[in-house]
């Protein structure tokens, strides 16, 4: 079941992506995705360093 779930979750991810991949694409668009991913990292990481 586990497999199936994630092959349809895979599938459904590059459907979408190839469906956004124009706007992807955009300068504008990859600035957002890097602060997104950037902040992410970081709050994970201050996370694991002030968790006990």
């Amino acid at each position: 079941m586990h497999i199936l779930l994630a092959v349809v979750w895979s599938c459904a991810l590059i459907a979408l992506a190839h469906v956004l991949r124009d706007r992807l694409q955009r300068p504008s668009a990859r600035r957002c995705l890097d602060r997104i991913t950037g902040t992410v990292i970081a709050a994970f990481g201050l996370r694991l360093a002030l968790g006990e």
